[in-house]
């Protein structure tokens, strides 16, 4: 976890706000540490789009797919269904 804190820290401190993008296509359990790491990246300007967890279940157990300012994207089947991953 130290190693995503830091590689957030760093795009707090190197992001150009309102013009930054990032994608944590990562999932593991809750953590509030990783949660505020990542709403403090997202104050400072920084559109997050993160994974919802791939493994089908609901993402708010997970970060940091459960921090509410970032941006959750999820995969269906063709029929609207959720994926097997």
């Amino acid at each position: 976890m130290s190693t995503i804190s830091c590689g957030l820290t760093y795009v707090i401190n190197n992001a150009v706000a309102n013009y930054s993008v990032g994608n944590f296509s990562i999932s593991g359990d809750y953590n509030q540490t990783l949660n505020d790491n990542m709403a403090n990246a997202i104050a400072a300007g920084v559109f997050f789009a993160v994974a919802a967890g791939n493994n089908g279940d609901n993402a708010c157990g997970y970060s940091p797919s459960s921090e509410p300012t970032a941006y959750t994207v999820s995969a269906t089947t063709s029929s609207d269904a959720r994926s097997s991953f």
